[in-house]
């Protein structure tokens, strides 16, 4: 692994534990045992490393929902698949983390809310018409009006305020913003195949 890679890949596990604020780049020098000029040779600052962070994690994740996708039979599997996906990634990331990107580090921000609004609102939105083709999502439901609601709920998960005021994981949060979701859009054959899934 080369210097570079290694010095993204130390900061994004300090990151991941700590949060962003809280990790210098002496730190991430001391991880490495390098010098904090080896990582000033690679990155011209704290806030290039957060960037290309969040662009390699979610180009990852981009594969990764991809992937999940073209393996599902259904809508209902799709969404329960990414949703289980999303939990285990979460569950290695201190949720301060993301409270530390939208306050300190608006362009990796701005990257991240751009990727909801064009890649996750499109895979919103291909994924409740094939359910509807399905015959799995209601035929009354407006589909984008429906993406766009689910994408609100996305965005509730990344605020940190809603954990602690409800005293909620990240998980448990995020499990019944799913299921409120799926329930309220279903046929019956689709709640039946959900309750089969979530049983």
């Amino acid at each position: 692994m080369s210097t570079k890679k290694n010095i993204l890949s130390s900061a994004q596990e300090l990151f991941f534990k700590k949060g962003i604020r809280n990790v210098t780049l002496d730190e991430i020098a001391s991880k490495l045992k390098i010098s904090k000029k080896t990582i000033y040779d690679h990155f011209e600052n704290k806030d290039e490393i957060v960037f290309e962070l969040v662009k390699s994690h979610l180009k990852h994740h981009k594969e990764v929902i991809e992937k999940l996708i073209e393996k599902s039979d259904n809508i209902i599997e799709e969404t329960l698949s990414i949703v289980q996906c999303s939990s285990e990634m979460m569950n290695h990331i201190n949720p301060i983390l993301f409270e530390d990107l939208q306050t300190l580090y608006p362009k990796a921000w701005n990257y991240l809310e751009e990727f909801k609004k064009t890649f996750i609102m499109e895979t919103l939105i291909k994924g409740l018409e094939k359910g509807q083709k399905q015959g799995l999502i209601r035929k009354d439901v407006n589909i984008k009006l429906m993406a766009y609601l689910r994408l609100l709920q996305i965005n509730l998960l990344f605020q940190t305020n809603i954990l602690n005021e409800f005293d909620i994981t990240f998980n448990e949060l995020q499990n019944q913003l799913t299921k409120q979701f799926l329930y309220s859009i279903t046929t019956e054959k689709g709640r039946k195949i959900l309750e089969k899934y979530t049983q």
